[in-house]
């Protein structure tokens, strides 16, 4: 029995593979929830992907073969976003405007209505490419437009996989969750940030957030020109390296890795209160001083490592 299953499965991959050198062309298969699809059959279907992206009315094929759908949308207050493996570009302009390019648009649902602008993917399941001319494919791209000095109510971005880069753009709360890949924050303005990354890099220059969570498994950190009224950080594995001003109470937690808080204020203004189980921590060239708690201090530093070290500089 488990010897007939190989065999058809074997015959199968030839069979796709015959197919694939017949055709002569890049030919990828998925399986997804909805079942087995040809993304070269697919690319096929233009007016029902018209009909699946409204207002996308601009289609074509760019130089690596990818589907590309484009075209000015209606505005919206929230965006949800939830891709697997793809770049993401949030950025400005001078009108709402959504480009998204990749070997098969059917795989995503896009709806904006009611304020709300929703751009999902269906998970796929299993994908085998059975024949290609190219050493190198490029993945899902989707660039979403936004009229500068619009603040959106709330952001949420969620991918799998891949890259994320949101530049000059304003929203009561965002919400960022990668599971694997990079995010990069330019000039971003917000109430309230919520980073979450398993194994990546984060980025920030120029941020301002009323309140800042970041959790980082494994990966790094990077931030410069930040300004919070709240900040808690949680470094699982990795390093740090954070500059600005951070008002308010502040904590930051690393159980392995280097932290490194470069603060704007001066010493007098923050009560600090450090705990370290295994290496060191370093205040304005003072090796493992202690907590120095303050309860005048207008702002608050609460630092714990576990493992690794961490360095605190005022005044820069």
């Amino acid at each position: 029995m488990l010897r007939s299953i190989y065999v058809r499965i074997a015959a199968v991959g030839l069979a796709l593979l015959l197919a694939g050198l017949l055709l002569g062309a890049d030919t990828t298969y998925y399986w997804n929830l909805k079942g087995l699809h040809s993304a070269k059959a697919s690319s096929m279907e233009a007016a029902q992907l018209k009909e699946s992206f409204p207002g996308l009315m601009d289609m074509g094929t760019d130089r690596h073969g990818r589907q590309v759908l484009k075209g000015d949308i209606v505005s919206f207050t929230r965006l949800e976003l939830n891709v697997g493996s793809a770049t993401v570009e949030i950025v400005p302009s001078d009108r709402f405007s959504l480009e998204i390019a990749g070997k098969d648009l059917s795989r995503f649902t896009y709806s904006n209505q009611n304020g709300v602008c929703k751009i999902r993917e269906e998970p796929e399941i299993f994908t085998w490419k059975v024949f290609s001319f190219s050493w190198r494919e490029e993945g899902d791209h989707i660039k979403l437009s936004i009229p500068s000095g619009v603040t959106l109510s709330s952001a949420d971005l969620t991918i799998a996989s891949g890259q994320l880069d949101v530049r000059q753009v304003g929203s009561e709360a965002f919400s960022i969750d990668l599971a694997s890949g990079e995010v990069n924050l330019s000039s971003i303005t917000t109430g309230k940030l919520d980073l979450h990354c398993a194994s990546g890099d984060i980025r920030t220059t120029d941020v301002t957030a009323q309140t800042l969570t970041v959790y980082v498994a494994s990966g790094s950190l990077v931030g410069s020109g930040l300004h919070t009224q709240g900040m808690s950080v949680q470094l699982t594995s990795g390093d740090a390296t954070l500059a600005g001003e951070f008002l308010g109470s502040n904590t930051m937690r690393v159980s392995s890795g280097t932290l490194t808080l470069r603060v704007a204020g001066n010493r007098q203004s923050y009560s600090v209160k450090t705990s370290v189980l295994s290496g060191s921590i370093i205040v304005d060239g003072q090796r493992n001083p202690g907590s120095m708690v303050d309860a005048q201090a207008a702002n608050a530093l609460d630092i714990s490592i576990t493992s690794g070290t961490a360095r605190v500089e005022f005044g820069k």
